[in-house]
Order: C-alpha cells, then sequence, then structure tokens
C-alpha cells in the first residue's frame, strides 16, 4: 500500500469534559490543534476521515481529502473504530490519530507505516505500548479487526486496553514518548501554549 492510499481516521468524537471546551478547536499560534493534526494526516496520505458524530462542528474542514465519516452512537473511541472500519471495509490497515494530539511527527509515523507490510497477518493492530497500557489512539487497525471488535462490543465491551489484551497486537518503537502526549485539561494546555 503507498502511503497516499493508507486511510486516516481522525477521532473526534470525545465530549472533552475534562478541559471543558472542544479539544480539536483549541488555538496553538495559527493553527487549533485539529489543524495540526490534519497538516501532519494530509502529509501522509489523500484518504482522511473526520470520525465524528458533529459534523456541522468541523464542517469547514472536510475538502476533497478530508471527508466526514458518521459515528452515530456517541459511544466512545472503540465503538467509533469499528463504526469506522465497519463502513469503510478497508482491505489492510488504516491509521487512528485522535484529535488532541499536538506533538505528532510525520517522520516517527512514515517509519511505523514503512513496517506495516512486515507485520504478521494475523496481527489486529500496531500500536506504542507504554509500559502498562497501549497508546490506542495513535496507531493502526487492520480492517480485520472489526470481526473481533463486533464480538467484543456486543458482549458489552468498551475499553480499548480490555479488547487490545484479547487480541494481537505488534508493539511499535518511539524515539520521542512526547510526541503522544494528549492534551485533556487545561493544565496541559497551558503546558503546550508555553513551547508554542
Amino acid at each position: 500500500m503507498s502511503n497516499a492510499k493508507l486511510p486516516i481516521f481522525i477521532l473526534l468524537g470525545g465530549k472533552s469534559q475534562r478541559m471543558g471546551r472542544d479539544k480539536a478547536l483549541l488555538r496553538l499560534g495559527e493553527q487549533t490543534i485539529l489543524e495540526r493534526t490534519l497538516k501532519i494526516a494530509t502529509s501522509l496520505s489523500d484518504d482522511i476521515y473526520l470520525l465524528t458524530s458533529w459534523r456541522d462542528r468541523y464542517q469547514s474542514f472536510l475538502n476533497s481529502t478530508v471527508r466526514w465519516l458518521d459515528d452515530p452512537y456517541q459511544e466512545g473511541g472503540l465503538v467509533a473504530l469499528h463504526h469506522g472500519l465497519k463502513t469503510l471495509n478497508p482491505s489492510g490497515w488504516i491509521l487512528l490519530l485522535a484529535c488532541d494530539l499536538p506533538n505528532l511527527d510525520q517522520g516517527q509515523l512514515n517509519q511505523w507505516i514503512a513496517q506495516l507490510e512486515t507485520i504478521p497477518a494475523t496481527t489486529a493492530a500496531a500500536l506504542v505500548n507504554q509500559g502498562k497500557f497501549y497508546e490506542p489512539c495513535c496507531g493502526f487497525y487492520r480492517g480485520t479487526a472489526q470481526r473481533s471488535l463486533q464480538q467484543f462490543i456486543n458482549q458489552g465491551g468498551r475499553s480499548f486496553q480490555k479488547w487490545l489484551a484479547t487480541v494481537p497486537v505488534f508493539p511499535l518503537a518511539i524515539a520521542q514518548p512526547q510526541m503522544l502526549f494528549n492534551c485533556n485539561t487545561p493544565a496541559d494546555f497551558a503546558t503546550l501554549e508555553t513551547q508554542a
């Protein structure tokens, strides 16, 4: 698969309760966090989807490269990922990115993409292992994972970590863990603003 054909899902399903306002639309310098994420995503692929229930809120970001993928359930990231995979039905990998990862590194993502063809076919996901848990919202999922996701969700499961414990996951190496910094709270955003 060429990078240009790698589907990228940008997850915009959260309620931003800890932040108190929409994280994706917070401004760092001249850009919102979502615009920063889209800049990286569009450098990687021509096949980008905003995975969200709130199309109206993000309408201005849609174009020929960035499209909308409806999340009608509003039951969290795992259910949204499953719905996206089921709707798009990709034959290979997709890259899932949270909207609140302002330190994404294009070079690191390209290194990971280059590895995908070498990962065993039985692997459902390729993610960074952060010790006790995986980082589920910056990594790769096979289209075939939708079957396992469907079974897990049908049994009432909603936790990424609990689902990932049931499937083969390929561990991705990361040179700069700061790349996975999530902007979840006003304090997180204040830290980013001082670095901007």
